[in-house]
C-alpha cells in the first residue's frame, strides 16, 4: 500500500510539473506572440502616420502654389515666384519622402503626381509669362484650361492619399489597442 502511495504521489508531482511546464510554455508563446503582434502595429501606426503625414505637407504644399500663382497675378515679381519655387520644392520633397516611405501604390501615385505637376509647372510657368506681358486674355485660358484642371487632379489624389493613411493608421491603431487589451485581460 505504501509503495501505490508513493507511486501515486510520485505520478501527482509529475502531473503537476507537467501541467506547470504547459501553462509556462503557452504563456511564454502567447508572451512573444503579444510583443510581435504589438511590435508590427506599432510599425504599421508609425509608417500610416509618417505617409499622412507626407501627404498632408504636399497638400498643403500644393495649395501655397495655388495661392501664390493668385498671388502673382495680382503682385507680379521675383519675391513672389520665389516663394512659389519653394512651394514647389516642398512639394516635390513631401512626395520624395512619401515615394520613399511608401507601398508600391504609393510609389505609383508619386511618380504620377511627379508627372502631372511637371505639366502643372510648364502651365504655371507659361501663366506667369502672360501675366509679365500684360496678356489677361492668355492669363484667364492658360488658367481655366490648363492650371485649374491639374492643379485640382493634383490636390484631389493627394488627399485622397492623405484619407487612405490617415484611415490606416486609425485601423492600425485600434488594432494594437485591441492586442494591448487582449494581453491585459489574458496575462493575469
Amino acid at each position: 500500500r505504501s509503495t501505490d502511495d508513493s507511486f501515486m504521489g510520485h505520478l501527482s508531482y509529475r502531473v503537476a510539473l507537467g501541467g506547470l511546464a504547459v501553462t509556462l510554455l503557452v504563456l511564454s508563446v502567447f508572451g512573444v506572440s503579444s510583443a510581435l503582434r504589438t511590435s508590427h502595429a506599432t510599425d504599421r501606426v508609425r509608417v500610416s502616420g509618417d505617409l499622412s503625414d507626407a501627404y498632408q505637407r504636399a497638400r498643403f504644399a500644393v495649395g501655397q502654389e495655388e495661392s501664390l500663382e493668385r498671388k502673382y497675378r495680382l503682385e507680379p515679381g521675383l519675391a513672389v515666384r520665389a516663394k512659389y519655387d519653394d512651394a514647389a520644392k516642398e512639394f516635390h520633397a513631401a512626395l520624395r519622402d512619401v515615394a520613399a516611405t511608401g507601398a508600391p501604390a504609393d510609389r505609383a501615385l508619386t511618380d504620377h503626381l511627379f508627372e502631372v505637376q511637371r505639366s502643372y509647372l510648364r502651365s504655371i510657368s507659361s501663366l506667369f509669362d502672360a501675366v509679365d506681358a500684360g496678356d489677361m486674355r492668355r492669363v484667364l485660358a492658360i488658367d481655366a484650361g490648363e492650371v485649374d484642371p491639374r492643379f485640382a487632379a493634383i490636390e484631389s489624389q493627394v488627399a485622397d492619399g492623405a484619407t487612405t493613411h490617415r484611415e490606416a493608421a486609425a485601423r492600425d491603431l485600434r488594432g494594437l489597442r485591441d492586442t494591448e487589451q487582449s494581453v491585459l485581460t489574458a496575462t493575469p
